[in-house]
């Protein structure tokens, strides 16, 4: 495992969207985690998006990110 800084949290976290159509829900998933990029308090150790699947005429997908805040 890495070094942090005293103080410092180590988590992971998982962030799931479910709408319509599949497009929008990729892309509002992959914007906000690009926004969470830019937040100076939070470094993004790893990160595992998941393709799309199709559950009850939604769409559904996650991304799962070790953080250190």
């Amino acid at each position: 495992m890495a070094e942090f800084e005293k103080g410092a949290i180590h988590a992971r976290v998982v962030f799931q969207v479910v709408g319509d159509p599949k497009e929008h829900v990729e892309n509002s998933l992959k914007k906000y985690i690009e926004n969470l990029k830019t937040d100076k308090r939070i470094r993004i150790i790893q990160e595992h998006f998941e393709p799309s699947v199709e559950k009850e005429k939604l769409w559904h997908t996650f991304a799962e990110l070790d953080i250190v805040v």
